[in-house]
C-alpha cells in the first residue's frame, strides 16, 4: 500500500511543480494552470488512505476499495474529479502504455462504488 501512496504523491508533486512553473513564467491565465489547480483541488478531497486504495486499484488493478473509500469517491470527490485524475495518471510518462487499462479500471471502480456507497 505504501508504494501506491508514493505514486499518488508523485502525481500531486508533478502537478504542484508544473503549477509553480506556470506561475513563475507569467502564464497566470493559461488553461493548463487552471487544469492543474483543478486537479490539485480534486486530489485534496480524499483522505490519504482512500487515495492509496484508489491509486493502487486504478493504476495497478490491485487491492480493494473499501465501502468507506467508495463513499469518499462518490460523495466527496465526484465523478468528474475521479475521471480527470484517472486521465492525468494515464497520461503520466511513468505509466506509459497503460492509459486504456487505467481508464477501464476507473470506470469499473466508479460503477462499483456507486452501487455500494
Amino acid at each position: 500500500m505504501e508504494r501506491f501512496g508514493k505514486n499518488f504523491l508523485l502525481v500531486v508533486a508533478f502537478v504542484v511543480v508544473c503549477n509553480g512553473l506556470f506561475v513563475s513564467s507569467g502564464y497566470t491565465s493559461d488553461p493548463s494552470e487552471l487544469r492543474i489547480k483543478y486537479l490539485e483541488e480534486c486530489a485534496s478531497k480524499l483522505t490519504q488512505n482512500c487515495a492509496d486504495q484508489l491509486t493502487g486499484s486504478v493504476i495497478f488493478g490491485r487491492g480493494r476499495v473499501t465501502k468507506e473509500c467508495c463513499g469518499e469517491l462518490v460523495y466527496r470527490l465526484g465523478e468528474r474529479c475521479h475521471y480527470e485524475l484517472a486521465n492525468a495518471l494515464g497520461l503520466d510518462p511513468n505509466f506509459k502504455g497503460t492509459y486504456p487499462q487505467i481508464l477501464k479500471r476507473a470506470v469499473r471502480i466508479w460503477k462499483s462504488c456507486v452501487s455500494i456507497a
